[in-house]
């Protein structure tokens, strides 16, 4: 189960424990508090999909394939997806 935070500053974050019992957290910056929950759902998808060494399903999947770069490292630097390399 991930939570997000949200810092004086207005700048949010998502924290949720990882497969190796670690809490991890991706700092999301300024966005409106329904497009953190958005992203905090597809944490959790992609922590599960990892604890149960099953692929993440399908909409997962193709949001995956939508996000920028800065995210999709971000989501690599905590382990929930393999690392991005840009010139993909």
């Amino acid at each position: 189960m991930a939570s997000i935070s949200k810092q004086k500053n207005g700048r949010r974050m998502i924290q949720f424990v990882g497969p190796d019992n670690k809490r991890q957290t991706i700092r999301l910056g300024k966005m409106p508090q329904r497009q953190a929950d958005a992203l905090k759902i597809k944490v959790e998808q992609l922590v599960a999909a990892r604890i149960s060494g099953y692929a993440a399903n399908d909409e997962t999947q193709l949001w995956l394939t939508r996000l920028d770069s800065a995210m999709l490292n971000k989501l690599a630097k905590v382990g929930l997806i393999p690392q991005h390399n840009q010139g993909q």
